[in-house]
């Protein structure tokens, strides 16, 4: 069941196969680009946002630029990332960090989804609040679809994915996730998930301190992927905005800069590098159709940063 609105104070007071599709690119435009308020009948857009909940003046600077573009768009639809409340997830926060900032939107209509990132997982009480504030059910990993058969989502734990050997909850979520997979008949598949499978950022991604934990998350993930025709993969974690090389055909983005950025953090001779931004924090606005996906990649101030389409081949036979 979904949230009601009438809740919202009761939470303030609780504290195809992936070889189907080809890729065009830009990287610049402006809010005059996007699309207007009248959505297709066969369409979903939603929003994605990563390492948002700190709190800041940025936080809500980014959440007013939120509700300017869901305004425009009527995007009706905002994955969070992970990380969602720093620095621990604790309940006493979520009022500042996650109710204020994102009011507008919620009583505008806007569903919320999410996952669990690692410092949102240092509460236990705060991830059964984060549960029951983004439709989770009773665990931490779901999967939802939209308009039938166009999009199925399916979110994933990762924190538990970067130990050293996998837990018996990680493999009961990895069984769990095949199975959903391979009886999804979804024209669109999308993983989110905060921890990221590709980035080329210093911190947790290539030959940095935590490159580890993000080969022990693709070594688990990347097969199922690829075996069940997941195209789409989005995380945060990396406080940078990154679009990759497609890999075996799907297609990662990490949008870690919700509320925290990581500047000048790129090693851009990494081998998957597609294009980046670590100068500006910012979101992604997604557009899911039949025959198309289309992505921007929105800045604080407004700018686009980032935009393309992944176009689905229906018969390449």
């Amino acid at each position: 069941m979904l949230l009601k609105k009438s809740n919202l104070k009761i939470l303030a007071i609780l504290i195809i196969q992936v070889s189907f599709a080809i890729s065009v690119f830009g990287q610049t435009g402006n809010l005059d680009s996007l699309p207007d308020s009248q959505l297709d009948q066969n369409e979903v857009r939603f929003v994605a946002i990563g390492d948002s909940g700190t709190g800041g003046k940025d936080q809500y600077r980014l959440a007013q630029q939120l509700f300017s573009v869901q305004r425009k768009t009527n995007f009706n639809l905002m994955l969070f990332l992970g990380d969602n409340i720093y620095e621990n997830g604790s309940p006493k926060d979520f009022e500042k960090k996650f109710i204020k900032p994102y009011a507008p939107l919620f009583t505008n209509g806007v569903e919320f989804r999410g996952v669990i990132g690692n410092h949102d997982a240092r509460s236990k009480t705060g991830v059964l609040l984060q549960q029951m504030i983004m439709n989770m059910g009773t665990g931490t990993y779901y999967s939802f679809a939209k308009k039938e058969n166009l999009v199925e989502f399916f979110a994933v734990d990762s924190t538990e994915m970067v130990a050293f050997e996998p837990s018996e909850e990680t493999r009961r979520q990895l069984k769990w996730l095949e199975e959903r997979l391979a009886r999804s008949s979804a024209i669109w598949k999308i993983v989110f998930l905060h921890h990221p499978l590709y980035s080329s950022a210093d911190r947790h991604g290539l030959n940095g301190p935590d490159n580890e934990e993000m080969l022990r998350v693709r070594k688990l993930l990347e097969p199922l992927y690829i075996k069940y025709g997941v195209q789409i993969s989005i995380n945060g974690h990396d406080h940078v905005y990154e679009r990759t090389k497609p890999q075996s055909g799907v297609h990662y983005f990490t949008s870690g800069v919700g509320g925290k950025l990581r500047k000048h953090n790129f090693k851009k001779e990494s081998p998957f590098f597609a294009f980046g931004n670590d100068q500006v924090q910012s979101f992604m606005l997604f557009s899911i159709k039949t025959e198309l996906v289309t992505f921007r990649t929105i800045g604080i101030d407004g700018s686009v940063l980032d935009n393309g389409s992944i176009v689905r081949l229906t018969d390449y036979q």
